[in-house]
């Protein structure tokens, strides 16, 4: 009743919010409003509601698959929740050069799975890939999150839709989660389904108005990262009870569940706001509730390890206490991988 009654309240801003976007989306269609143009493909990796559904797991997964047909390959992302202003070079493909507070939780993750590509941030792409393209001369950028942001020009737009809010995304912010109205859609050259199972195939039909370049992705915890950012084995070795898991993400009970479908029995479960600045304080208490409860594993998303795993004085805490702390590693699966790089060169190509 209590979210009925928001709902209703704030209504009327969602109608006012909608209407902007949609002006916004009419000025850059009749080219009032320009879009930068750069002479290398530019490929967008985004979505219409607001949160978590996979974005920078599938820029990751998709910069692995075209690095074998670029030589040079940067990312650009606005690097939301970073203490850091304006442009920021956080990888150079050599070295990182930022911590995650200055860099931003997804793109410092996304310097660490691609240390041989370039990254940078800026709430003007436009000004971060300028910087690239003159020092660097990249052959492709990759826009993390960049489906609303048209100011730079796209070759593809590659959208992902997360298959289990299809049927409750109704409404546009703040009402709902839409940042944008559906039918928007239309913009994109690909659609990608995340989490999709047998729910997939039902709703397909309703996305082929949009392009018929749709692929379904499915992600999964598999691999366990220790304190020091290295391979630990496998989730599945996991046996030790009870068990304290903690998550800092847009939607922290996807973690929990996520644990849960793979096997792990845990015993407490904290949640924290997305991107949420860790301190050694936070990690102290659940060490402390760890001894009470006689805990001996604490496990956390990977995108919050590279915060926690830099506070100093953690790792000697955590030994003097006996417990172990490890990051868990989401990776994707890509319904036929190999045609989804065949149809980027044929549209890159064409666009040519």
């Amino acid at each position: 009743m209590i979210l009925i009654i928001l709902r209703f309240i704030l209504f009327p801003f969602s109608i006012l919010y909608g209407l902007v976007i949609e002006i916004r989306n009419g000025l850059f269609d009749l080219g009032i409003l320009r879009s930068v143009k750069f002479p290398v493909p530019v490929i967008s990796v985004g979505n219409i509601t607001a949160g978590g559904t996979g974005k920078t797991p599938f820029t990751i997964y998709l910069a692995y698959l075209l690095k074998k047909h670029f030589s040079t390959i940067a990312i650009v992302s606005r690097g939301y929740g970073r203490k850091s202003r304006g442009m920021q070079l956080v990888s150079d493909g050599q070295q990182i050069l930022l911590d995650p507070s200055h860099a931003g939780d997804e793109p410092y993750l996304i310097a660490v799975h691609l240390p041989d590509c370039l990254v940078a941030v800026s709430e003007e792409r436009s000004v971060a890939v300028n910087y690239l393209m003159d020092n660097y001369k990249p052959d492709l950028i990759l826009l993390d999150d960049a489906f609303q942001h048209r100011q730079v020009k796209r070759d593809i737009d590659i959208v992902l839709v997360p298959v289990k809010e299809t049927y409750t995304s109704k409404f546009i912010l703040p009402t709902g989660n839409l940042r944008e109205y559906k039918y928007n859609l239309k913009r994109a050259d690909i659609l990608i389904f995340t989490n999709a199972d047998t729910v997939y195939q039902k709703i397909t039909d309703q996305y082929n108005k949009y392009t018929e370049n749709i692929y379904s992705s499915q992600s999964k915890l598999n691999q366990l990262i220790d304190i020091e950012f290295k391979t630990a084995g496998l989730l599945s070795t996991v046996k030790i009870k009870p068990l304290l898991a903690l998550a800092g993400i847009a939607h922290p009970v996807n973690f929990k569940n996520a644990l849960i479908d793979a096997g792990i029995d845990i015993s407490a479960f904290q949640s924290f706001p997305d991107h949420y600045p860790f301190k050694l304080s936070d990690l102290e208490e659940m060490i402390e509730f760890c001894r009470d409860e006689g805990c001996q594993t604490i496990l956390c998303t990977e995108k919050d390890l590279v915060k926690i795993a830099r506070l100093e004085g953690l790792k000697e805490k955590l030994t003097k206490a006996g417990i172990q702390l490890f990051g868990v590693r989401l990776e994707l699966e890509l319904e036929q991988p190999d045609q989804l790089v065949k149809n980027i060169k044929t549209m890159l190509d064409n666009t040519g």
